[in-house]
């Protein structure tokens, strides 16, 4: 564990002088072209002394082939050829206790909407936010969206008996 924080602790003191060299970053913007997926940052509105959260999201179009096929080993025998859903919506919560005291943090309701069409879904993990706690987690959502349109989600949460949401929106 020392050796961890002995090591981001490192990295913390020399990431300024990382920023001034001339990495080349096009590897990684392919990588997020060929990913096609969108993110924007949470609304603050759940950011309190102790507690930082932050809510990203992103779309994973599930891939076909021309005739509709799925490709091989993608689903197991005896299941429907056609699956119900064309994408994956991807959650991801992050929350850090930035104190030395336990936070009391829930999760009261999670929905996604787009255009017209809202839709609840069960949040299973509650955050443990004990002192100087992090924690981070994705939900994979299979759904059939409109590539067109955005996506929007919310998570209702309880801060130490405050409720907040959190928003975020990403586009396929």
């Amino acid at each position: 564990m020392s050796s961890i924080l002995i090591s981001w602790l490192g990295l913390s003191l020399f990431s300024p002088a990382l920023e001034h060299l001339d990495l080349d970053l096009a590897p990684a913007h392919r990588l997020s072209s060929i990913l096609r997926t969108t993110s924007m940052p949470s609304a603050n509105s759940c950011h309190t002394g102790a507690i930082q959260a932050s809510l990203r999201t992103w779309i994973d179009p599930i891939p076909r082939s021309p005739g509709g096929a799925l490709p091989p080993g993608s689903i197991s025998a005896g299941t429907p050829a056609t699956p119900s859903h064309s994408h994956v919506l991807n959650v991801e919560l992050q929350l850090h206790n930035t104190s030395e005291q336990a936070q009391q943090v829930r999760i009261d309701q999670a929905s996604w909407h787009q255009a017209t069409d809202t839709n609840l879904f069960p949040w299973t993990q509650q955050p443990d936010m004990s002192p100087l706690n992090r924690f981070s987690t994705v939900h994979r959502l299979p759904l059939n969206l409109d590539p067109s349109m955005p996506v929007h989600v919310t998570l209702a949460l309880s801060l130490n008996g405050q409720t907040c949401s959190l928003t975020a929106s990403t586009t396929n």
